[in-house]
């Protein structure tokens, strides 16, 4: 069996980002930026290091350096370029980052932590918004809106101003109990940017690494 090695072989897991085939991307350590926050008073965060791999040349990038208090996560690709999400706890900022690993690393978007909500807090659609989602969605760029969202639902992709959702659905339970007609699938919620529901319909929305979106 051939096995193809990158430059620099760490154990790390390079998953390809959706949208494109060529980069695979990983974390030397992952927390939820909430949980860092609960506790970076207390402790340092020891910090974690993105990683992207070429999957053509074996080429293996570093964008950073690792650093105490600084965390990086929630990688997007996103109209040729990576996106992904800078939380400097030092300086309580949160800074979209936007990479191409054969040009540059710049900074696309930052603001106050205090200003977000740390909790699922995401990149995602086109163009690049940042979310963080509960309940309520809430979205501070590139303009700052909220949403109520169903206990069930969580927020896919946001393209020519409509959300997309995923709703999970249970049918078939009476009296606390599963019975012979119990159904269990998602469904999918387009909303407007106002919450209202514009569509739906049963089906789970996945997008494939080539960016194609399918419904199945």
């Amino acid at each position: 069996m051939k096995i193809n090695r990158m430059a620099v072989v760490q154990g790390l897991n390079l998953e390809t980002v959706p949208g494109q085939l060529r980069y695979g991307c990983s974390m030397t350590d992952f927390e939820d930026f909430y949980d860092i926050a609960e506790c970076v008073n207390e402790k340092a965060y020891l910090g974690n290091q993105i990683v992207f791999g070429d999957y053509e040349t074996g080429a293996v990038y570093t964008p950073f350096e690792k650093e105490r208090n600084i965390a990086y996560g929630g990688v997007e690709w996103i109209e040729g370029y990576f996106y992904f999400l800078k939380a400097d706890f030092s300086k309580k900022t949160v800074t979209i980052m936007q990479y191409r690993p054969d040009w540059e690393c710049k900074e696309y978007f930052s603001i106050e932590m205090a200003e977000v909500e740390l909790y699922n807090l995401r990149i995602v659609g086109t163009p690049v918004h940042l979310i963080s989602q509960s309940e309520e969605m809430r979205c501070y760029y590139p303009e700052q809106f909220s949403i109520k969202l169903s206990v069930r639902e969580s927020v896919i992709e946001i393209v020519d101003n409509l959300i997309y959702c995923s709703s999970w659905e249970e049918e078939g339970i009476a009296d606390g109990g599963i019975t012979e007609d119990y159904k269990y699938y998602e469904k999918l919620i387009v909303r407007n940017r106002f919450g209202d529901v514009v569509s739906e319909e049963p089906g789970a929305l996945t997008r494939l690494p080539n960016g194609q979106w399918w419904l199945s």
